[in-house]
């Protein structure tokens, strides 16, 4: 099976499971699924997906999103041109990104959620993987970070931040769940 996706860590972790990952802009992706060149594709937010109009040429969703689960939002700044900020304009840009991630954040929840409603109603079904599945995606996961983290000391150092941040927050996202959004990780990868 074909799929586009973004990400070299994603496209690795398809091909781990056994899928062939290709790579392709996102205004190819339509024809592609439609000439049937690609046989699925990860492309955004539901949101994003329904304004491509991707419903109109697949029949079904995979869910939940194993691959992005998460989606980051930034400012890009010349380090110079920063450096050069008097401070008080540097808690202003600080503050009115934040400001603005919180506003982007909620609006898209929301309009991702209106959007899944839409995309269902069209007739796309989704398939939900089973539990089984996920442990095996998961455990496929923990094999690719532990290889790319001996390989990269840099990826191994952010890996072991993010591994810390989810231990200390599993305990209170568990006690959210089924309800809160995110699921703690079940296990890790083994960093030497």
């Amino acid at each position: 099976m074909k799929i586009r996706v973004g990400g070299l860590i994603q496209g690795k972790l398809l091909q781990a499971l056994g899928a062939q990952p290709v790579a392709m802009s996102g205004s190819e992706v339509y024809e592609a699924l439609q000439r049937g060149v690609i046989d699925a594709c990860e492309f955004s937010t539901p949101e994003m997906d329904l304004a491509m109009k991707l419903n109109e040429v697949t029949k079904f969703w995979l869910t939940p999103g194993f691959h992005q689960t998460s989606t980051i939002n930034g400012i890009i700044i010349n380090k110079k041109n920063w450096d050069e900020l008097p401070d008080d304009l540097k808690a202003i840009v600080e503050n009115a990104s934040k400001a603005c991630y919180v506003s982007r954040f909620a609006s898209s929840t929301l309009n991702s959620a209106k959007a899944t409603n839409e995309i269902l109603a069209m007739g796309v079904k989704i398939n939900r993987l089973s539990n089984e599945d996920l442990l095996i995606i998961e455990r496929e996961k923990n094999k690719l970070m532990e290889t790319l983290a001996a390989e990269n000391p840099e990826y191994a150092a952010v890996l072991k931040s993010q591994i810390e941040f989810d231990k200390t927050i599993a305990p209170y996202r568990n006690q959210l769940e089924p309800w809160g959004f995110g699921k703690a990780w079940g296990s890790y990868p083994d960093l030497k």
